[in-house]
């Protein structure tokens, strides 16, 4: 599911490109709607349940699951990761352009970043197995708040290349595997509420996270202030993601 998303950002990027000159950006909207109505019909057809239909009492949002200190610090942290993590691609394609890169290839850096993303989503998931989700998503979304601090210094379009490949590759380890610790951080009858209420929250960092970082944009004239804004909330992602691992293992070594 997380390499189609990302499979997805890569070909709708690129898509827009090419039909925003050819047929307007009102149809080029309805293009994108009409495949996704394809694409996600489909997909709502083919779903199934694993388990029968449990009756879990607690309403959707089950204030009880944040007595578990684990959970309450991975909700803060996905909130957190979330304040930083779509600055880069959301800000990418104009920064390039005020380094000098062409229009027409600027928005393809988000196509190109998102295409390593496939990769890094695929292999971490496959990592994550062996060695636990948390494990590989730490390291990983620390390289990606450190590629989020150095963009702003990209002077040319190669360097600029290189760390959205870089950054790619690793904010796919979240996307891929945000939801496991959810579901080993309680029973599994709850686990779909869990992730539920997981995103739910984390979704306040993502309506939050762009808007903030272009207010830092604007005024400074530059991108270096949003650069250390978003990889700063990352980093302190990474701490609360680890403090959430310490706190389920009660070890601070662990498979998980």
């Amino acid at each position: 599911t997380a390499v189609g998303s990302s499979s997805g950002s890569t070909v709708f990027a690129a898509a827009a490109q090419k039909l925003i000159p050819l047929i307007g950006f009102k149809w080029t909207v309805r293009v994108f709607g009409f495949i996704l109505v394809v694409t996600l019909g489909t997909a709502n057809l083919l779903l199934q349940r694993r388990l029968p239909p449990s009756n879990v009492h607690g309403g959707l949002f089950n204030i009880k699951a944040f007595r578990n200190k684990a959970f309450t610090f991975y909700c803060i942290s996905g909130i957190m990761t979330f304040l930083g993590l779509f600055t880069v691609l959301t800000y990418v394609s104009v920064s390039a352009v005020e380094i000098g890169v062409s229009k027409d290839f600027a928005s393809y850096i988000i196509s190109i970043s998102n295409a390593a993303s496939v990769v890094g989503r695929l292999l971490t998931g496959m990592i994550g197995d062996k060695i636990g989700a948390i494990n590989i998503m730490a390291p990983s979304m620390a390289l990606a708040g450190i590629m989020t601090i150095l963009w702003p210094y990209a002077k040319n379009e190669s360097q600029l290349i290189t760390i959205a490949v870089i950054y790619g590759l690793s904010f796919g380890a979240f996307v891929s595997l945000f939801t496991v610790p959810v579901v080993a951080m309680g029973e599994i009858e709850d686990a779909g509420r869990r992730v539920g209420m997981f995103m739910s929250l984390a979704a306040f960092g993502a309506i939050a996270g762009p808007p903030i970082s272009g207010a830092l944009i604007s005024p400074t004239k530059g991108f270096l202030v949003a650069g250390y804004y978003a990889g700063g909330t990352i980093m302190v992602s990474v701490v609360l993601l680890l403090v959430a691992r310490y706190l389920h293992l009660r070890s601070l070594w662990g498979k998980f």
